[in-house]
């Protein structure tokens, strides 16, 4: 009877170590299902976690992460003319990795969105051809700060189309930025070399006229108020305000922030001189740090144009970013 027992020990035992995982045993892992590939590729600072195009519930496209989306007026079907920065970095493209399939949401048609080829080689998602961005001044899902910027920046919906382009455009005024621009062009770039200025849109503008801040040319008083009740310079264009220019009379603006917010300006040793209504007592002149030029200060905060307010009565620039603001009489 003994022998009998004895292989039923030694089985026992076996099946012990086998399920104790017992000294000598290696551990079996158990695989982990394999993390599924982003639908599309979102800002950096926001998490993918619904389909690659839906509808908010205003009514406008938002990508995987819930933030809004947007069009391009420069734009042609099929064709993305939003490639090299600032463009780019300001309206970052929504683009899908290699392998994967476009999802939508309720209420949208599959057939009506595919992918467009971008110079980087990634792809981009598009609505009826039409390329879709994100807006880097979005930060949370119900944003919409992009809509209507540059007056060629747009919600994206069902409805959204491209503008027709005309017969024949003026060959001083292309459609969008040439192909050959450098990726690292700073708003308003150019003009003295005789190379166009282009805004934060990327979108071709005037180049400034005179002085080395920037201003354009000055043809009336150095500030007044427009009938709209804001602050305006000497060529009647709109005046800006930066929160974080902390320190009165000191701006915190510089280099390619300058290119796209020129400094209003005087020459050294001037004082601005004023509109009706306007009191001496409010004004300050200070020296930038950076190219010694004398900019205008008003209660103590610098004054700035936009490079995207091409002419009087454009306020292109307020609200942008919620730290620029239009320069209001106190």
């Amino acid at each position: 009877m003994s022998r009998l027992l004895l292989p039923a020990t030694f089985l026992l035992a076996a099946l012990v170590v086998a399920c104790t995982g017992g000294a000598g045993a290696t551990p079996v892992a158990t695989p982990r299902p394999a993390t599924p590939a982003a639908a599309s590729v979102a800002p950096a600072s926001a998490a993918v976690t619904g389909p690659t195009v839906s509808v908010s519930t205003a009514g406008y496209f938002v990508g995987p992460s819930g933030l809004t989306l947007y069009t391009f007026d420069k734009d042609t079907a099929g064709t993305s003319n939003c490639q090299v920065d600032p463009c780019l970095k300001n309206w970052p493209a929504l683009t899908l990795p290699t392998g994967n399939q476009i999802s939508v949401g309720t209420g949208l048609n599959a057939a009506d969105f595919a992918t467009v080829s971008r110079t980087d080689g990634s792809s981009q998602v598009a609505f009826k051809d039409i390329p879709l961005y994100y807006f880097a001044g979005d930060q949370a899902a119900g944003e919409t700060k992009g809509d209507g910027v540059g007056g060629i920046w747009h919600l994206a919906t069902t409805s959204s189309t491209l503008p027709v382009a005309p017969a024949s455009a003026p060959a001083s005024a292309p459609a969008s930025a040439p192909a050959s621009a450098p990726a690292s062009a700073p708003a308003s770039a150019g003009g003295s070399t005789g190379e166009p200025c282009y805004d934060k849109n990327y979108q071709q503008i005037p180049c400034p006229s005179s002085g080395a801040s920037g201003s354009p040319a000055a043809t009336g008083s150095t500030v007044s108020v427009a009938a709209a009740g804001y602050l305006v310079g000497p060529t009647g264009l709109s005046l800006y305000t930066f929160d974080n220019d902390e320190t009165p009379n000191a701006s915190s603006c510089t280099a390619d922030c300058l290119q796209a917010w020129p400094a209003l300006t005087v020459e050294s040793g001037e004082d601005p001189t004023l509109g009706t209504g306007l009191d001496d007592d409010d004004f300050t002149t200070f020296t930038r740090t950076d190219d010694s030029t004398t900019q205008v200060a008003y209660y103590g905060k610098p004054l700035y144009y936009y490079a995207g307010d091409t002419a009087p009565g454009q306020v292109n620039g307020d609200g942008l970013f919620e730290v620029w603001h239009l320069a209001m009489p106190q």
